[in-house]
């Protein structure tokens, strides 16, 4: 029998199969956004429904209880799942966390903890007891925890209502009927608990609550299964208009802003929050060209502007939204960026331009044809080629154009292409100009086919080689004309690849190595030359192809210097490919630098010895002046009578030493060229000759000494006494050189030497004839660096105090002060030759003048002129001594001043030819101008290289050398005196 608490119970236990049902239909869409709680949703559903009919079906007040509680376990649960569902379906599901829902689930967990431990605490329940209803179900006063859950559970239902409003206010477009109808069924619990609270169903103690969830999880179950809801709303939102390239902008028929997508604000430049809701001639006010469109009928697509991006561009459209009837309901305009589009037009029509260009300004004919050899059209440069016009060329023939005698072979490929055998071709080909010349041109055909495989048309391209064929013909006719040259060409010249292999080479490369062109090509240095040969040849060839520099240098083979120059060859990239060597045989100019080498380092020795003559000058010419103080008082000491034997004695030391030291003066000023000379023509035989005699009795006996003289004339203008001491120096050192004995070699000779020679030994005879002494000993001989200093002063080999280092020195003063100059050969162990060579002279030999009689005082008046004060002095008391008045001048100024003042009581003036200011010569020629025939007696301690002293010579006057005796003082200013009274 059916009770009507079967009945009653009847619908919560329909409502719980139904969730189970759910429950499996949702199963397989589980993974899916709101899967998941949706059948968290069922579970719980379909539990609170189950437990809550067997509470009524159950008679006993403990049955029931303990059914309550088990329908906490979907109770507890059924508000957050909803919850969660609500959120998934609307999209947004970001709002909850992991986190989040673990929190959401606080609540019920401790909800459902209460209702099974009510019995401890009474939290949940405080009284329980069982209505008297025809289906009784159990009434309770309910605890803190229950109304915890209760206000807990509706806040959730709120906030899932909230998104669920928002959601299909936000999704307008899915507001059909019958999506209404599902969105207004998901809030069914709302209803369902509502007709509960108030006891407004048919029953009104049945909780409809469980069967409103039951009805929402069929909507949200509908939802994913069929219409895809889930899917549907967000992506539809977020993926598809959110993320829209292009910019969207919903309107309703009245013109107000509805929504906009995230480009759309983009290009506004402005939020949500500006322009929903606004008429559109408010929110686009700044965009006019949009408003524009959007208020237009429906139309084609209007090129915009937007002032946020003024380099881009833009194309709106704007189209009538209507819904399944046709009634329109909004509009919709999109805003397309269009700048990629813009500028890949304005690249295509730069592209055109520039091929048209090509084609027009192309430096190569171009043509297109037809497939029966018509011309179709043709570019300016192929009509300036041919000479004709376009129009022309547009009535013509290819075979109009082509050369007769290449006509067949052209026609011949002209067919393959048409018989499909080819699709291209190049050749050259030569056509006839309109002026009868004559183009050669390479040509490159290509057809295009229709799609039947038929010739549509050819493009042809001209490219002009007549110049270049011109230019190939001269360039063989040039490489024929620079093998000539090659091998022409006095220089080895040859060109090597990377392997040192030879490319090419010139007939003198080959013929050094006894072989022909042809032999040497591809043959390896290897090859040619032997192991020993190569040395550094092959390191210098390995350096100019690791820097790429040119290589140069002097190299030596079988004894013959060749000058080489190794260019590494390089490509057209500027990779280096090989090496082109250039040699040049320059034996002779080798041996022609190497003697040049020899005469500068003579030259260079000959300058730095005259840098000493002039430091030695110097000195002798200071030192000249105290000697002839020196000499002068002890002279006029060794006069007194009244002098003990004793200080006697000590003068006659002073006076040897003062000798001695003068002589040493006189070897400097040799050495310096600062001597004065008395030169006269003289027989070099004769001196040689009377030298030797001397020199015999100073070698020894274990010396063999033998003289040639030369069988022709060997005079020179020279100083007799300075001559003979060269050849007795010369004698000495070769005596010195042969201390076990030995045997010295005298020569004279006439020879002509090398102009260059002279030159380079710097003597001031600068050609002709020379008179050689020759001085040979077989003696110790001397090396190379000995030899560069012998004609130094002081320079000695000997041990010290066995020589001054002035012999040579003097010897080399002397011969250059006569204008001549010395060589030296000597190889250590074999012995040494000096070689003099003097200016010869065609002069007669002057006759040996005999020594003039020693002459009496006097009492005139001698004006005595000198620089330093002792010598003046000196030279005073000298002529005091004799009875002359003397007038003294320390420079020539103050000497003219007193002359001019007593110039009729001065009968000679003593002169010093080197003097600061006005010179001895400056002196003389002012005397001789205010009283022409003065005489005056020179005076003169060196020979300034004839600057001072040679004009005396020149014009006869007398000289008298420094350091000098009172009688050759008196000797000399008497017979002055007495030739000029004569």
């Amino acid at each position: 029998m059916v009770t009507e608490a079967t009945l009653v119970a009847a619908m919560p236990m329909a409502s719980a199969f139904l969730a189970v049902v759910l429950f499996l239909l949702i199963w397989p869409d589980r993974k899916r956004p709101s899967g998941m709680p949706v059948l968290a949703l069922m579970a719980a559903v379909s539990i609170w429904s189950f437990f809550y009919g067997l509470e009524i079906l159950l008679p006993t007040l403990g049955e029931k209880l303990l059914m309550a509680k088990f329908q906490y376990l979907g109770i507890a649960f059924v508000a957050p799942a909803w919850c969660l569902s609500a959120a998934r379906l609307t999209g947004y599901e970001h709002l909850f966390s992991r986190r989040g829902m673990a929190f959401l689930m606080v609540i019920p967990v401790m909800t459902v903890a209460a209702a099974f431990t009510n019995d401890f605490h009474h939290l949940l329940w405080r009284e329980i007891t069982v209505g008297d209803e025809p289906a009784p179900v159990l009434h309770f006063k309910y605890g803190p925890i229950f109304w915890v859950n209760n206000q807990y559970a509706w806040l959730l239902l709120m906030a899932g209502t909230v998104l669920i409003i928002r959601g299909a206010w936000a999704q307008y477009r899915l507001l059909t009927l019958r999506n209404t109808f599902m969105i207004l069924t998901v809030l069914a619990p709302w209803a369902g608990n509502f007709i509960y609270v108030f006891r407004l169903g048919p029953i009104p103690y049945l909780d409809l609550t469980p069967c409103a969830f039951v009805l929402s999880g069929v909507v949200f179950v509908y939802g994913i299964t069929r219409m895809n809801l889930t899917r549907i709303v967000p992506i539809a939102r977020e993926h598809v208009l959110e993320n829209f390239h292009e910019g969207l902008f919903v309107m309703s028929m009245e013109g107000q802003i509805l929504d906009v997508n995230r480009t759309g604000l983009a290009l506004l430049g402005c939020s949500n929050r500006d322009i929903l809701g606004q008429p559109a001639e408010q929110a686009l006010s700044r965009f006019p060209d949009l408003l524009a469109v959007a208020l237009a009928h429906d139309g084609a697509p209007l090129r915009i502007q937007v002032p946020a991006f003024p380099e881009s561009h833009f194309e709106a459209s704007a189209s009538t939204l209507s819904d399944r009837s046709g009634i329109p309901f909004g509009r919709i305009v999109v805003c397309r960026d269009i700048t990629q589009q813009v500028e890949a037009e304005a690249r295509l029509r730069q592209s055109e331009a520039i091929y048209r260009g090509y084609f027009e300004m192309s430096l190569v004919g171009m043509a297109s044809t037809t497939p029966e050899k018509g011309v179709i059209t043709v570019n300016d440069y192929l009509c300036t080629m041919l000479g004709y016009s376009a129009e022309e060329l547009s009535r013509m023939t290819w075979a109009d154009l082509t050369h007769p005698d290449d006509l067949e072979e052209n026609l011949l490929q002209f067919n393959r292409i048409l018989r499909g055998e080819i699709d291209a071709l190049a050749m050259e080909k030569r056509y006839l100009r309109k002026d009868g010349g004559v183009v050669v041109a390479e040509i490159s055909v290509r057809c295009v086919r229709r799609a039947d495989g038929a010739v549509d048309h050819l493009l042809v391209m001209l490219h002009d080689v007549t110049q270049r064929k011109a230019a190939e013909e001269a360039l063989r006719q040039s490489e024929s004309k620079a093998r000539y040259i090659l091998n022409a060409s006095r220089a080895s010249i040859a060109l090597f690849d990377l392997d040192l292999q030879v490319q090419d080479c010139n007939q003198v490369f080959a013929r050094s190595f006894g072989m022909t062109v042809p032999e040497m090509i591809n043959r390896s240095v290897h090859e040619i030359m032997s192991p020993e040969a190569m040395g550094r040849r092959l390191d210098v060839a390995a350096a100019a192809l690791a820097t790429g520099e040119t290589q140069r240098g002097l190299d030596e083979r079988d004894g013959i210097w060749y000058e080489y120059t190794l260019v590494p060859a390089k490509s057209a990239a500027g990779e280096i490919t090989g090496l082109v060597l250039y040699a040049d045989d320059v034996t002779e100019h080798q041996l022609l630098q190497q003697e040049k080498d020899a005469l500068t380092v003579q030259y260079q020795q000959a300058q730095r010895m005259e840098a000493i003559g002039q430091l030695a000058g110097g000195v002798a010419h200071d030192f000249n002046n105290l000697l002839q103080v020196i000499q002068g008082y002890t002279q006029l000491a060794q006069q007194r009578h009244e002098i003990e034997p004793q200080t006697g004695m000590m003068l006659e030391q002073i006076a040897n030493a003062s000798e001695h030291a003068a002589t040493l003066v006189g070897q400097l000023l040799a050495f310096s060229r600062r001597q004065v000379l008395q030169r006269r023509s003289i027989d070099l035989n004769k001196v040689a000759q009377d030298t030797v005699k001397m020199v015999e009795r100073l070698i020894g006996a274990d010396i063999r000494l033998d003289f040639t003289p030369s069988i022709e004339p060997v005079t020179v203008l020279a100083d007799p006494a300075l001559v003979g001491q060269v050849l007795m120096n010369l004698c000495v050192n070769a005596r010195d050189a042969m201390p076990d004995g030995g045997s010295l070699h005298i020569e004279t000779c006439l020879v002509t030497p090398d102009v260059s020679v002279v030159r380079a030994e710097g003597a001031a005879h600068s050609g002709g004839k020379f008179v050689r002494l020759d001085v040979t000993d077989t003696g110790t001989g001397m090396d190379v660096e000995v030899r560069q200093h012998i004609f130094e002063p002081f320079f000695t080999t000997k041990d010290v105090g066995h020589g001054t280092g002035l012999g040579l020195a003097t010897v080399y003063g002397i011969v250059r002060q006569h204008d001549g100059f010395i060589q030296v050969d000597s190889t250590l162990g074999t012995g040494t030759t000096f070689h003099v060579y003097l200016p010869a002279t065609e002069a007669s030999v002057d006759a040996v003048s005999s020594p003039r009689a020693a002459l009496a005082g006097g009492t005139e008046t001698v004006l005595v002129v000198e620089d330093n004060d002792m010598v003046r002095t000196l030279a005073k008391v000298f002529l005091t001594e004799a009875g002359y008045k003397v007038i003294e001048a320390a420079n020539g100024e103050l000497a003219l001043d007193l002359f001019d003042q007593k110039r009729d009581s001065i009968a000679l003036v003593l002169l010093d030819v080197i003097m600061p200011g006005l010179s001895g010569r400056q002196v003389y020629e002012e005397i001789q101008r205010r009283r022409p025939g003065t005489p005056v007696l020179f005076v003169s301690g060196y020979h300034a290289e004839g600057t001072h002293t040679n004009f005396i010579l020149d014009e006869g006057l007398t000289l008298l050398p420094k350091p000098y005796t009172m009688g050759d003082l008196l000797q000399n200013v008497r017979a002055m005196l007495q030739q000029t009274n004569t």
